[in-house]
């Protein structure tokens, strides 16, 4: 009797990993040299059962996400998260540090661009609890985090847990 609850349980718990996965395309060049304009992505959504549960331990620093774009109604954005609730980060003569130090890239090398020193405000944030700092990876003239300020964890769609192969 039990083993059928468990099994149950365990049924509908993988029905509903399977419908928080979804695909989407990549539109733009911020996120370049990690993802490219019509690359498809794989993303877990964290604003859905059951994952929505567990969305505050799954992400983290370096995790590339899908949030809906506070500068833009309806949209969506793909970002990596480099600061969490409590952090702080500054803005300083255009280049960013999280906690005194430069986020890297997962490869351990610096992004590629950063805003020129005169195109923007100096700025230091606090990031809130339950909120993420998002940059994106080219950041030249990439509109994200800095412009639009810490996303909070109900903005985040998904996380990209997947890169498909191009045809």
């Amino acid at each position: 009797m039990w083993r059928t609850g468990l099994l149950w349980a365990a049924a509908v718990s993988a029905v509903g990993v399977m419908a928080s996965v979804g695909t989407t395309r990549v539109d733009g060049t911020s996120m370049q040299d990690t993802l490219f304009a019509g690359d498809r992505i794989v993303v877990l959504r964290t604003n859905s059962w059951p994952v929505r549960a567990v969305a505050g331990w799954l992400l983290g620093v370096q995790d590339v996400v899908v949030a809906r774009d506070p500068s833009r109604a309806g949209a969506a954005v793909v970002k990596r998260i480099v600061a969490v609730g409590g952090d702080e980060v500054a803005v300083v003569n255009g280049h960013v540090t999280v906690n005194g130090k430069v986020p890297l890239l997962p490869n351990g090398s610096e992004p590629r661009s950063t805003w020129s020193a005169d195109s923007r405000a100096d700025r230091v944030y606090v990031v809130p609890d339950n909120a993420y700092f998002l940059l994106a990876d080219n950041r030249g003239t990439a509109v994200d985090s800095r412009v639009y300020g810490a996303v909070s964890r109900d903005g985040i769609i998904g996380m990209v847990i997947a890169i498909l192969p191009r045809n």
